[in-house]
């Protein structure tokens, strides 16, 4: 006899697709992260037309983001998951360490390295905030809201 989390038919939902529209939702929250913080030094532009550049940027962007973090991503989510850590406040943090890793990543990939001038910092900054924003997407897309299910008059959140 099967068991019933083996035909309800969320389980495959719940384990493969809401992760992954999850993080395709993380990753473009990340992406026009990204391209808005880079409005203020579009100098030559009105806001509108720096507005929808830095939004353009950011879409184009968030492909690159989904594939870089992607590896990164799934080792703290397994990590998490085995360890029992709760969710929430640990995906932003991770979310944000995972954006300065992969400007690192990015930066020795295709420059010369990371150098500790301002304009990296900033770049940092600019990528961890991105970061902070995908792991707070992917929580709330992905995590909560949490459906609760009554069995034998117990209440359980499916997590």
């Amino acid at each position: 006899m099967p068991d019933a989390s083996e035909t309800h038919p969320g389980s495959w939902w719940q384990l493969f697709g809401r992760p992954l529209v999850a993080y395709c939702a993380a990753s473009i929250a990340a992406g026009a992260t990204v391209g808005l913080a880079a409005i203020p030094f579009i100098s030559e532009m009105t806001f509108p037309e720096a507005l929808a550049g830095g939004l353009i940027f950011g879409l184009m962007i968030s492909a690159y983001i989904a594939v870089f973090a992607l590896l990164p991503s799934m080792a703290t989510l397994a990590i998490v998951k085995i360890l029992g850590i709760r969710r929430g406040l640990t995906d932003v943090i991770a979310g944000g360490l995972i954006g300065v890793l992969m400007l690192a990543v990015i930066h020795e990939l295709f420059s010369n390295g990371l150098r500790l001038d301002r304009n990296d910092l900033f770049e940092a900054a600019r990528y961890g905030l991105a970061g902070l924003v995908g792991g707070f997407v992917y929580w709330r897309t992905n995590g909560r809201p949490q459906s609760q299910i009554r069995r034998g008059g117990q209440v359980e959140t499916d997590r």
